[in-house]
């Protein structure tokens, strides 16, 4: 049960799964039961900073003219913010006494639950988050009520009544014939970032901060009215400083923070930093790169005389992409997708081919056979009977030079089948790659055909080959040396 200021008792019977409360008020003899509004409830804690002397007619007010929306049962909201405001003094006592926002890494509602230790968040993050969290509220607000309204530091009401793509504001002053026009996110983003305490903004230091800024003009108490939203949004968050944002853990950001960031983190800018995607030929080109293709042409890059950056769709942010980013795409010019290559990517990428380094096989033997020379004398029978696209590279090879397995197991389990399936399945010609220890023939009796007529010559020297599909260690060095000649 929450107790009012006159003593009543208005008491919780259920929640609701939108976490809305159900109250029933004790020896009321009309409206005993009514529905309390979470969001209502965050709504008003955000916006008064003293709980302890709120009055009925406070609530009433704000929620009329500001809220535009109907007061009632303010006893009961009022009871209800001043339990949160003795938790909140309980769970961070610190942060609610300086009544602004601290530097200092505070546990979150999650972490005193669960025991685990919250994680810092930048400043710059924060207001990401922050004003994230405001857009929902004013699109929410937009939907039922066509406008969402933020009170200046002189009581003037300024009204959002439209949010662009990109998430600006548009806002409509309250009894003035202002035009409309658009709060630009980088001046709020500043504001932000230079006010750590709520009581320290005022109009004239807004007009001191933003002074030279496109678009800071004229406006400053509606920037004013935002900011102080977003930093009573903000209380709720812990806090660290910038000099904390990245794990103490980690010396050098990873690629994607290197990325997205354009490398502007100290030291790290002048590091070259690659990103590789394997089998590139297989992949649909509009889903791995989509847009941003154009933006990885070297004279589209950050920095560069033709530069180019995109909105990325959800966090409406810029993106471009550094010069000292490299891409590289692998893929086998065996696999006949090639043939089909996108031409977006041929246009942007340079190709270089890797052909097999027998050199990496030096000094690596076999029972007195050089893999190296063994690798190269297959290679060269694949070429003459195909081309230069379908040699067999060193890495099944290299396997053998570092005692990962056996030559045999190579033989057996890699190099037969990968020349099964170059030559469909030929062993005529895969006897000519390999020689005839590991292909047999053996010629067909006509015996075990249907009797052809005498114009039948279809029949005439046929061969059978056949695979030897085991052998032991012996009759393997044998075919070896077959296949050397």
């Amino acid at each position: 049960c929450f107790t009012t200021k006159r003593g009543a008792k208005h008491c919780a019977t259920s929640v609701l799964p939108n976490n809305n409360i159900e109250i029933n008020r004790q020896n009321a003899p009309s409206m005993s039961s009514y529905i309390v509004d979470r969001d209502k409830l965050k709504t008003l804690y955000l916006h008064f900073r003293d709980i302890d002397n709120l009055t009925i007619k406070d609530h009433d007010d704000y929620l009329r003219n500001v809220l535009s929306q109907g007061a009632s049962n303010g006893p009961t909201y009022i009871a209800i913010l001043s339990t949160l405001d003795q938790v909140a003094n309980n769970l961070f006592p610190k942060q609610v006494q300086n009544n602004g926002v601290d530097d200092s890494i505070l546990p979150t509602p999650d972490s005193i639950a669960g025991g685990n230790t919250s994680q810092p968040v930048s400043r710059e993050d924060l207001f990401k988050d922050v004003y994230d969290v405001l857009l929902g509220e004013i699109k929410k607000s937009l939907s039922q009520y066509g406008k969402y309204s933020f009170e200046t530091m002189e009581g003037a009401i300024h009204n959002a009544i439209e949010l662009s793509n990109d998430g600006r504001i548009k806002i409509k002053r309250l009894n003035a014939d202002k035009p409309p026009y658009w709060v630009p996110i980088d001046i709020l983003k500043l504001l932000f970032m230079k006010t750590r305490d709520i009581n320290n903004l005022s109009v004239t230091k807004v007009g001191d901060l933003i002074k030279g800024m496109n678009g800071g003009s004229g406006n400053h108490p509606t920037y004013w009215a935002i900011t102080r939203k977003l930093l009573e949004l903000a209380e709720l968050v812990p806090q660290v400083t910038e000099s904390n944002a990245i794990s103490e853990e980690s010396d050098v950001p990873s690629i994607s923070q290197a990325v997205t960031s354009n490398l502007t983190f100290t030291g790290c800018a002048a590091n070259n930093y690659v990103l590789i995607i394997d089998e590139i030929n297989r992949g649909n080109v509009s889903q791995i790169f989509g847009e941003l293709i154009t933006l990885i042409e070297p004279d589209k890059r950050a920095g560069m005389p033709e530069a180019l950056d995109v909105t990325l769709p959800y966090s409406k942010e810029k993106f471009s992409v550094p010069a000292n980013l490299y891409i590289i795409g692998t893929m086998n010019t065996a696999d006949r997708s090639v043939e089909a290559l996108d031409t977006a990517l041929r246009r942007r990428f340079s190709f270089r081919e890797m052909t097999p380094e027998y050199d990496l096989l030096k000094g690596s033997e076999y029972e007195g056979i050089r893999l190296n020379s063994l690798l190269e004398k297959i290679n060269l029978r694949i070429e003459g009977l195909l081309d230069k696209d379908h040699a067999i590279g060193h890495s099944y090879f290299l396997k053998v030079s570092k005692g990962e397995c056996t030559l045999k197991a190579v033989f057996f389990n890699e190099i037969i089948p990968l020349l099964q399936e170059y030559f469909y399945g030929n062993f005529g010609r895969i006897e000519m790659v390999l020689g005839s220890g590991f292909v047999k023939s053996s010629p067909v009796s006509l015996s075990v055909f249907a009797l052809p007529s005498s114009d039948n010559d279809d029949f005439n020297d046929h061969v059978c080959y056949t695979l030897v599909r085991s052998m032991n260690d012996a009759d393997f060095l044998n075919a070896l040396h077959t296949l050397m000649n």
